[in-house]
């Protein structure tokens, strides 16, 4: 058994593929291992923004051996008459490297054939890894990869040294870089080169020479450090999952500092503070147990907290130079009010084919006048008001603070808000200027008004079908304009605010706006509306765990109606988990029903003098039986109590298959016969397609 250390160095790594990057290799390394039946106890991972490394205890030091069975060619073309071998069976034992006969026959499917039994495995460990390092390496995912030199291998960054340990001898690779026993401490420590000379001492001369290897103790590290500053001084720190896994990604070793800034810039509004320090500086913003803003910042070094005060000034200075920036941007400008930049938004191009930011809030508001007119929001401001803020959206585009990719570009719509309270707007405005946006994704905070739920829908609406109208697709990981993110989080919306709109006549709409404004359609609004059904589907199913099939039937019923669908496909799921086995019998049955009538020409009404058999007349009186509270039921939302009245029909349905022959030579009967499935099928249509679900 052996131990092997491999570690990659390189220049300092993206923080944010750190992980994804260590997570990679150690798949890679599982599956040669796993391929060539090497076993081994453990792999661990250590990873920094200098180095990926794997130690791999207890590994095999060579291959299993194990025999395989090799198929031949059939035994009649492998002799002669006369019992010689033929030219084709020598060619099969020569390219399997077989001895004359070592070969045996075995029949199979009445045929008989040659068949070997070949030995393998027995290779080096040492020589497999050597052999496959290098595709290895390539295999790693980055977004953006570079080349420093070396051909045919791209990394995210160059890679600067190897260390290869094999039992705490070295283990050469065929790299073009050199491979040694050596690593690097950190950077900010010494950045001396120091030789490993045992496996066992990685760790322990790492951590003296500034460097915390594993990922999740550094992470862990910081949490701590952090809440302690935070709770020494009775504050909460503002820090999200996202932003400890960067700062973990950023450092090796985790120093925690407290800074100060001057209290005067606290009448900044916050969300300008907090962004001048996570977006730019990623430091920790912290406030008092009441959300006020406090005059101090946490920031994660990669050194030791006893230099902090060579430190300190530099990341307060810079943190002062854009807090200076922006009281700058926000006197200039309010020079100007909100209403005197609508005009400005025609000069700001939206998306390329889908004309300038002006005539997408036109769209908006024509599509907000349509859902208070075809929808179930209830609002208590006359459509000027709502007109007015839709005018002001976006106008923070037109701002010094937001516009040409300055600092504070992703605080589009809070600036208009915040702009807004500034120029002593009506409260409600500044309000919905600020929720127009939300939910930006599907986990995002919620409007809290009327007003701000309908803008929104509408924007994401016109954002959706505008794109999509246009021939934009969403391919795999590829998608620069976001739209799956607007479609989930307008999906995310719809479910929360229990939002109720035809689709495919809002889709409609949305597509004759566009071409009142001469921009020019790739799709049919029928394309348009089941891409976005099926993105629907792929939403319940990723994000609710509702089965794709159940969505499917819901979605296949007569409503086009996206919360709708959600409620019935949640009632279908939740009913097929508590009754799966008698909800499979009514599934069964639909699927007779429907392979039963589909492509027949059905026009006639069932005709109860024509039964012949008892069964066609209870499943008849019982569908006139439960058809009116169904229907009421279905009215009413009531999804539950319209299954239950569904599943009634289950026994019916099952004996009229095991004792009708529907599909009898009197045309008449036949007819009549089909005519009864069919009206059945309509019933359980104006649910869904329960044919659809996969038993």
């Amino acid at each position: 058994m052996a131990n092997y250390l491999l570690e990659i160095g390189t220049e300092e790594l993206p923080p944010f593929e750190v992980k994804s990057a260590i997570l990679k290799l150690k798949e890679e390394f599982e599956k040669l291992l796993s391929e060539n039946k090497i076993g081994y106890e453990k792999i661990n991972t250590f990873a920094t923004p200098r180095r990926l490394t794997l130690l791999i205890e207890n590994l095999d030091e060579r291959q299993k051996e194990y025999e395989e069975e090799i198929k031949g060619p059939p035994y009649h073309i492998s002799f002669t008459k006369e019992g010689e071998k033929t030219e084709i069976l020598e060619k099969f034992l020569e390219s399997s490297k077989a001895l004359p006969d070592s070969f045996y026959v075995k029949e199979e499917q009445g045929k008989k054939y040659i068949f070997l039994k070949i030995k393998k495995g027995g290779k080096s460990t040492k020589e497999i890894i050597k052999e496959n390092i290098f595709d290895i390496l390539k295999k790693i995912p980055f977004p953006k990869k570079m080349r420093w030199g070396i051909e045919n291998l791209t990394f995210a960054r160059p890679i600067r040294w190897i260390l290869s340990i094999w039992n705490d001898e070295i283990l050469e690779l065929p790299l073009p870089i050199f491979v040694s026993n050596k690593t690097k401490t950190n950077r900010l420590f010494n950045n001396k080169e120091i030789e490993i000379k045992s496996i066992d001492d990685y760790v322990k001369v790492l951590k003296s020479n500034g460097v915390i290897p594993d990922f999740e103790e550094r992470k862990k590290i910081i949490k701590e450090k952090i809440y302690k500053i935070a709770n020494e001084l009775e504050a909460e720190p503002i820090l999200s999952d996202e932003h400890i896994e960067e700062l973990t990604g950023l450092v090796e070793y985790p120093g925690v500092i407290l800074c100060e800034f001057p209290s005067k810039f606290l009448e900044i509004p916050k969300e300008i503070i907090f962004t001048a320090m996570k977006s730019h500086q990623r430091y920790i913003p912290l406030v008092s147990k009441n959300k006020e803003v406090l005059p101090y910042f946490v920031a994660v070094i990669n050194n030791k907290e006893e230099k902090a005060d060579k430190i300190k000034r530099g990341l307060i200075d810079v943190l002062i130079a854009r807090l200076e920036d922006a009281i700058f941007y926000i006197k200039k400008d309010n020079e100007i009010t909100l209403e005197e930049r609508i005009n400005y938004l025609k000069g700001i191009v939206w998306i390329k084919d889908l004309g300038n930011i002006y005539e997408k809030n036109q769209r908006v508001k024509e599509i907000t006048e349509f859902l208070i007119e075809n929808s179930n929001f209830k609002l208590s401001q006359e459509k000027e008001f709502i007109n007015k803020i839709i005018d002001l959206i976006r106008t923070d585009l037109t701002t010094e603070m937001v516009r040409d990719g300055k600092e504070f570009t992703e605080l589009e719509g809070i600036i208009s808000s915040e702009y807004a309270k500034i120029q002593k707007k009506d409260e409600r405005i500044v309000k919905i200027l600020r929720e127009y946006r939300l939910p930006k994704t599907q986990n995002d905070e919620l409007p809290e008004t009327q007003e701000g739920t309908v803008i929104s829908i509408s924007d994401k609406i016109d954002t959706t079908i505008s794109l999509l109208a246009t021939g934009y697709k969403i391919k795999g990981s590829k998608d620069p304009l976001g739209l799956k993110r607007t479609l989930y989080s307008t999906f995310y919306l719809i479910i929360e605010k229990e939002i109720k709109f035809n689709l495919e006549e809002l889709t409609e709409f949305v597509i004759n706006l566009l071409k009142k404004q001469n921009i020019k359609i790739n799709k049919r609004a029928k394309e348009i509306e089941e891409e976005i059904l099926k993105r629907f589907e792929n939403y319940l199913e990723e994000l609710k765990g509702i089965r794709y099939d159940i969505v499917d039937a819901a979605i296949e019923s007569e409503v086009k109606n996206l919360y709708l669908i959600y409620k019935k496909a949640l009632v279908l799921q939740n009913y097929f988990k508590r009754e799966r086995e008698m909800f499979e019998k009514i599934i069964i049955g639909q699927k007779r029903t429907y392979n039963i009538i589909k492509g027949q020409k059905l026009k006639g009404e069932v005709k109860e003098n024509l039964f012949e058999k008892i069964e066609e007349r209870i499943l008849f009186n019982k569908v006139r039986e439960i058809e009116p509270n169904f229907l009421s039921n279905i009215e009413k939302e009531n999804f539950e109590e319209a299954l239950k009245e569904l599943l009634k029909l289950r026994e019916p349905i099952d004996r009229f298959f095991d004792n009708v022959f529907v599909m009898t030579e009197n045309t008449e009967l036949r007819e009549n016969r089909l005519n009864l499935l069919k009206r059945v099928w309509e019933l359980f249509r104006k649910y869904g397609d329960l044919s659809k679900i996969v038993v």
